[in-house]
């Protein structure tokens, strides 16, 4: 009998999403001295001696005993000890507050995200958008409907479990416009789709009955919205074209839209429906000319929903986040899989075949109910944010010489790597070493989001010096070595809640809200401006079949998106046309000559070893 019991397979029930969540440590706060020594270390690749200098004395005697400083942080300990009681990060309200929420920007460009899905994975040739649109619903309703049961198995890095609690909002989670400041509302998901065709608006109903609707049904139906949208006279322009707006004049003109009862139908539909369907009339062709039609359009969309699916007429897909209250990563996370699905069980063109007569009824058409005040608002409206649209550059790169199998190969991180190429082909075009921001996930602890990594440091400039001299490869690579462990450094302080940024800005709250007046002394300082003025914002989505990106964050500067494929990097780059030292175009092929460069080195060192064995 005990023989039968070794030979019995042990059957492990596998792990739910949320299995991890209570069990997760709360986000730390830094020792008060560390944070002041990486913050000088991050600023001094950009201040002269003189400025570096005046610094010094400001952060020393902001840190000085009996400073400022220490009253600061004994507060903000204080404020982590109240939430932790309640099961809260001492910063998520603060970051989605003054992050997020308060800011009265137009949500395009500046804070939407956009992901593009590769052709090779979707397979636009010889299918119809209806066909493509209809594949992806229900491949994406399995996945909500997995989430729903908790059958998504909880991400873990390295075997330490990642917060989940960013999975609750994929759905039915819209950013609705306030004065002042916006509010998040997520509303248990519906089965139900908000469809936008040539600026009009349809409900889809996803089931009938109690059964979900076939492929071949769902194509029936956005057949039919496209048939009825195509028989009548387009508006203008499409409602959605509001949410393009500033903050202050969206919510004003919303709180007007709303008071009528036909218009707060379909805004509540909105808000409830699992997802918003894009079946845009366009065809681009360019990667470069998708991603800026995607990021930047004002024609059906609505930039308040998290989540658009955007199908193009013929039948290229993407997709926008509204990144206030979750991360790139997670859509990644959620439409990735989705593409793969649909990449590996579809490498021909699918066989769908239409229905030509249904039973269903025929997806509900919503009538917005506007005044003549509203119609000049969204023509005004609509010029505007088109003016500012056509002033971004967007340009795909592909770079297709290796990916991480070679740098694996090679023992180095691939995303300290690229950073590194970030920042030598900002010099090789600029002269000059950029603030830079990179996104690092601070997921292992309970509610966390992010973190920032300034990667300029006076390593990577001595690294930078000899690439761009005669010095031989030993050097360079050595020096290299030594530019990329200082990143990783960063880059694991950061991610275990030792960062700067978070800290800094957590002090800066406290003072306002409890102490008020003039912010100390090192706020002030233009060290601390300089710092804070990206203009390298970079950051990484984990990813097998999308490419994607952000925009740039301040005018002389580039928002710069990478994602790692086993034998290639794709980087989406977006900068400002009127800015006379930017160019999206000129700085990608910088990338790629740093890129080359890079894996050059790392060949020739290769070569070295194996001469010396």
């Amino acid at each position: 009998q005990k023989d039968d019991m070794k030979h019995h397979s042990v059957i492990t029930k596998p792990e739910k999403t949320y299995t991890y969540q209570a069990s997760l440590p709360s986000l730390p706060i830094p020792p008060l001295f560390e944070t002041a020594e990486k913050y000088l270390r991050s600023v001094r690749p950009l201040l002269t001696d003189e400025e570096y200098a005046t610094t010094q004395n400001v952060v020393a005697d902001f840190v000085q005993p009996g400073g400022i400083a220490h009253e600061l942080h004994r507060r903000l300990e204080k404020h982590r000890e109240e939430k932790q009681k309640k099961g809260k990060s001492w910063l998520e309200d603060w970051w989605l507050e003054y992050g997020y929420l308060r800011g009265r920007y137009p949500l395009p460009i500046n804070l939407s995200c956009h992901l593009l899905f590769h052709d090779w994975a979707t397979h636009p040739e010889g299918i119809s958008q209806t066909q493509q649109a209809a594949r992806w619903i229900p491949r994406l309703l399995e996945w909500k409907t997995k989430l729903a049961s908790q059958d998504i198995a909880p991400e873990k890095q390295a075997g330490t479990p990642l917060c989940m609690n960013q999975y609750r909002v994929l759905f039915t989670t819209e950013r609705q416009p306030q004065k002042n400041m916006d509010t998040l509302v997520t509303r248990p998901p519906t089965d139900t789709i908000v469809v936008l065709v040539k600026n009009q608006f349809y409900l889809l109903e996803l089931k009938d009955g109690s059964r979900f609707l076939t492929t071949q049904e769902l194509e029936l139906q956005l057949q039919r919205i496209k048939v009825d949208a195509s028989s009548r006279t387009p508006p203008a322009h499409s409602v959605g074209a509001f949410t393009t707006f500033d903050r202050e004049t969206w919510a004003e003109i919303r709180s007007s839209l709303i008071r009528n009862h036909q218009n707060k139908e379909i805004f509540d539909e909105i808000e409830k429906c699992f997802m918003i369907l894009c079946l845009d009339s366009r065809s681009p062709s360019t990667a470069s000319e998708i991603t800026h039609l995607t990021a930047t359009s004002a024609e059906d969309r609505w930039y308040d929903k998290l989540f658009n699916l955007i199908v193009y007429e013929n039948s290229k897909v993407a997709a926008l986040l509204e990144h206030t209250p979750c991360d790139a990563p997670m859509i990644a996370g959620w439409t990735d899989p989705v593409c793969r699905d649909i990449w590996q069980t579809n490498p021909e063109v699918p066989l769908i075949r239409p229905l030509s007569a249904s039973r269903l009824p025929a997806p509900t058409r919503l009538v917005w109910n506007l005044s003549p005040k509203h119609l000049e608002s969204l023509d005004e409206g609509y010029k505007q944010h088109m003016e500012v649209a056509n002033t971004r550059e967007y340009h795909a790169v592909f770079f297709e010489d290796y990916g991480t199998q070679f740098l694996k190969l090679n023992k180095v991180s691939p995303d300290t790597y690229i950073q590194l190429a970030l920042q030598l082909a900002y010099y090789k075009l600029h002269g000059e070493t950029p603030a830079t921001y990179e996104s690092a996930h601070t997921r292992k602890f309970k509610n966390g989001r992010t973190e920032c990594v300034r990667t300029q440091s006076v390593e990577i400039q001595e690294w930078i010096k000899a690439m761009e001299s005669d010095a031989p490869a030993e050097t360079k690579y050595l020096l290299m070595t030594i530019a990329s462990n200082v990143h990783k450094k960063m880059m694991k302080d950061a991610v275990n809640g030792k960062g700067i940024d978070r800290h800094l800005f957590g002090m800066k709250i406290i003072h306002q809200k409890e102490i008020g007046g003039d912010l100390p002394a090192v706020y002030q300082d233009p060290a601390f401006g300089k710092a804070l003025h990206h203009k390298l914002s970079t950051s990484n989505v984990p990813g097998t079949c999308i490419y994607g990106g952000f925009g740039n964050v301040v005018p002389d500067g580039y928002g710069a998106c990478y994602i790692f494929k086993k034998e290639r990097i794709d980087i989406t780059i977006c900068s400002e046309i009127p800015c006379p030292t930017t160019s999206s175009v000129k700085f990608g092929d910088s990338l790629l000559w740093a890129l080359r460069e890079m894996g050059q080195l790392l060949n020739d060192m290769k070569k070295h070893r194996d001469a010396k064995l």
